[in-house]
């Protein structure tokens, strides 16, 4: 599995980065500096890293430069900001950095250049690279939902299973203990509610993520499933790219 390395100082950047490359089923870590980049580099294998140029300590044509030394074949994109574009093009053709993208950046261009490195770099198609050992377990007894479900998260290489019932969803999770929790209310059998109290004070599992994806939007419901200890609260419908993000949200709390 191929593993990116981000590399900025902002929140918000970091967070929208990393569930892009999340959903494309790569394995992604990140710092917030330089040096906490380097000393990641020291402890893990890391097969892209991905910096912005302008953060505190060192910046990222520094970073980049100790990488090309240190660490020969790991390739290294740099975000850049227009006007400070003239200012890389040097270190380009140096090949201190391996490319250079535009702030904002193009998904469909980012993605591009990431497919281009790893594929290059591991030898063999990227595809079969993709590997997220992350397994959701999904409550939902709504036949377009399950289906929609199957083909937002399956592809991506999460580690899938889907119960249609409230009962039968239990024992999965009894048995399979998945990572993180996706389920409805509206369950025959047993009901989400039900499952949620079940989970959190009968097997006292409060660590598992848990999140509600519901048509119900009362006030009371919600407040009830925040005090069980529930990750996330989604309104139906919602996006593939809005549940992955949830996800993703749930993977940086186990982390």
């Amino acid at each position: 599995m191929s593993k990116i390395l981000l590399v900025d100082d902002e929140i918000k950047v970091l967070s929208a980065m990393k569930r892009l490359i999340l959903f494309e089923g790569w394995e992604v870590v990140h710092v917030p500096d330089g040096i906490k980049a380097l000393e990641l580099l020291e402890e893990s294998q890391i097969d892209l890293v991905i910096t912005d140029y302008r953060m505190p300590l060192m910046d990222g044509m520094e970073l980049a430069s100790i990488i090309k030394e240190k660490y020969k074949n790991i390739p290294v994109i740099l975000l850049t900001a227009y006007t400070d574009r003239k200012l890389v093009l040097k270190a380009f053709e140096d090949k201190t950095i391996s490319s250079i993208i535009t702030k904002p950046w193009d998904e469909d261009t980012l993605l591009e250049k990431i497919r281009s490195f790893l594929s290059s770099k591991n030898g063999e198609n990227n595809e079969a690279a993709k590997n997220v050992p992350i397994k959701v377990l999904v409550m939902e007894d709504d036949r377009m939902t399950r289906f929609l479900y199957e083909n937002w998260i399956k592809p991506k290489r999460f580690e899938l299973k889907i119960a249609i019932s409230g009962k039968n969803g239990f024992e999965i999770y009894q048995s399979w203990k998945p990572d993180i929790l996706i389920m409805d209310l509206g369950l025959p059998d047993l009901s989400g509610y039900s499952v949620l109290k079940k989970i959190r004070l009968e097997l006292e599992d409060k660590d598992t993520p848990i999140i509600v994806a519901t048509s119900r939007n009362d006030a009371d419901d919600v407040k009830s499933c925040m005090n069980l200890g529930i990750q996330g609260y989604m309104i139906k419908p919602f996006s593939g790219r809005q549940i992955i993000g949830e996800i993703v949200r749930c993977i940086d709390s186990i982390e």
